[in-house]
């Protein structure tokens, strides 16, 4: 026994050996048609000293743990499942004993307790999982495409997807997403191989992470999976949109400089086939002008805005004037795919106005909600239709067309404590028929495509999330995360004051009468407001 004792301290602390536990209970409804299974595994990573383990359940049992290795992570593990929940009978709640026997021969143990930190069982995902798109046996799915599912019930649960080759075939696209938030309900766009047949996963999960006894990290969770198969559609150039924007920039509904005038070019594909990019040439020109490559994100899009600035549509139009541009969509090796005349002619009119943005209000306003809706005032003579979109470097949401008589849009979560831009769009939009979409064309090849060829008055704002409410941390310091009583004493220091007024704060005006926007007035209404985010958060 005393050996054995010197052998295992000259090994060190069992977590110097043991790096991570996993254990997870699965509801497993496979593929459509297959009966449900109940499925329950434990995990452990280890480095090069261990050469086998075993577990013990909370009953005594032990089981041999099998060995699996990637080339740079090692694993041990047990797999249990049935078709009936009695299957996993041995699996319940309760404290897990891991052994690992070493090399030289002595061996360790460390345990978990696979249950709620209060000592209850960890509580089972029972929501079936539904994948709405791509359908189970799919044929000639789009490479380029978005993942549709049923968002999950339970706020305390997350999403995991996964889409993955069937046959490792070399090369071939694969994702892996964990951890979406629970009313998520779709991903993408993402990009495909080519007729390459997919296994697509989605699961709910409510998951624990905690550190045991011996300090080793421990992930436990109870989650619901499904799973289908579909098929890629052949690499073919799929074009979806195509738009020429003249676009005049304003920032807080001022003009931008002495030159606010741009041309922007974006050509969104479904399918970019072997496509590299794309030149463009202007009417009567043998050279092209500009080549377009595709940006990331958002998959799909080849774009740009040109770098040279106007004061007038006019003056933009001595250089990009109206007539035939050529599009030649060329392979990595420049061999032309597909060459498009786009016939620019015809040209809208200037919108007669930009929006007046009421929510946010100011240009650069902080403390915006992670789910926010925005608001805005236009005249419903202004233009043709809106379009609306947020980002943060990247493209985060984008809307269009969207109604002139439209005052709100509520797109999505935001990260909390990042920056983004608000831009709405004021269009007139060339063979416009009054929506809901842009009108399209067909080439020579078949595909049909929208195009969209604008006047646009684009205004934009940059604003800051935060959690509303979380105006100070502890002893009024900065923002901590977290809505608590340190928020209500300072939100109380700014009751019933105005815009204008020696106090005022706009930050703490969180909505007017009716929960309508922010209405230069500290009340009863930002109040109820602000207690709807009571204990929203956590501390960072």
């Amino acid at each position: 026994m005393s050996t054995t004792i010197l052998d295992c301290e000259a090994y060190g602390a069992v977590s110097d050996h043991v790096l991570k536990i996993e254990m997870s209970t699965t509801y497993n409804y496979d593929y459509p048609g297959v009966s449900l299974h109940y499925e329950f595994d434990a995990w452990i990573q280890v480095d090069a000293t261990v050469v086998s383990g075993s577990m013990q359940v909370p009953g005594g049992s032990v089981y041999p743990m099998v060995y699996e290795s990637d080339g740079v992570e090692t694993w041990f593990g047990v797999y249990a499942n049935g078709s009936d929940p009695s299957a996993l009978d041995d699996f319940g709640a309760g404290t897990y004993t891991f052994t690992v026997d070493y090399a030289s021969g002595p061996s360790d143990s460390t345990s978990v307790d696979y249950e709620l930190p209060n000592g209850d069982p960890i509580p089972h995902v029972t929501q079936e999982p539904q994948l709405v798109y791509p359908q189970h046996d799919a044929v000639d799915v789009p490479r380029i495409c978005t993942l549709q599912f049923d968002s999950a019930v339970d706020p305390s649960h997350v999403i995991d997807i996964w889409v993955e080759p069937v046959n490792e075939t070399q090369g071939a696209l694969s994702y892996n997403v964990n951890g979406l938030p629970y009313d998520t309900n779709s991903y993408g766009p993402i990009t495909l191989s080519p007729q390459t047949l997919y296994e697509g996963g989605y699961s709910i999960n409510y998951c624990v992470n905690m550190t045991n006894d011996d300090g080793i990290p421990v992930v436990m969770d109870t989650d619901a999976e499904t799973r289908i198969l579909f098929t890629t559609a052949e690499a073919k150039l799929d074009i979806d949109s195509l738009r020429i924007s003249a676009c005049k920039q304003f920032r807080d509904g001022i003009p931008q400089g002495d030159y606010p005038w741009s041309l922007d070019i974006i050509v969104s594909v479904v399918d970019p086939g072997a496509l590299h990019h794309i030149e463009i040439t202007k009417p009567g020109d043998s050279n092209p002008f500009v080549t377009l490559y595709e940006e990331a994100p958002p998959a799909g899009w080849w774009g740009c805005s040109l770098d040279d600035d106007y004061a007038s549509l006019s003056a933009l139009r001595a250089v990009y004037p109206e007539g035939t541009y050529t599009f030649d969509f060329r392979d990595s090796g420049g061999e032309l795919i597909r060459s498009l005349g786009i016939d620019y002619t015809g040209l809208p009119g200037e919108p007669t106005e930009p929006v007046e943005f009421l929510y946010p209000s100011t240009d650069g306003q902080s403390g915006i909600g992670v789910n926010p809706t925005f608001t805005w005032s236009v005249s419903p003579d202004a233009g043709d239709a809106l379009m609306t979109c947020i980002d943060n470097d990247e493209v985060v949401y984008f809307n269009a067309p969207v109604s002139i008589g439209s005052t709100s849009w509520t797109p999505g979560p935001l990260l909390a404590y990042h920056d983004y831009e608000l831009d709405i769009f004021v269009v007139n939009i060339k063979d416009w028929a009054g929506g809901p979409t842009f009108p399209t064309m067909t080439d020579d090849t078949g595909d049909t495509f929208a195009y969209a060829h604008t006047i646009e008055y684009l205004n934009e704002i940059v604003f800051t999330t935060g959690i509303i409410g979380d105006f100070c941390g502890p002893s009024f310091g900065p923002p901590d995360g977290y809505v608590d009583v340190w928020d209500l004493m300072q939100f109380a220091d700014h009751w019933h004051t105005r815009t204008g007024e020696g106090n005022w704060d706009a930050k703490f005006d969180l909505a007017g009468p009716n929960f309508a926007g922010p209405d230069a007035y500290i009340d009863v209404w930002d109040l109820m407001t602000f207690a709807d985010h009571w204990h929203e958060g956590a501390r960072l």
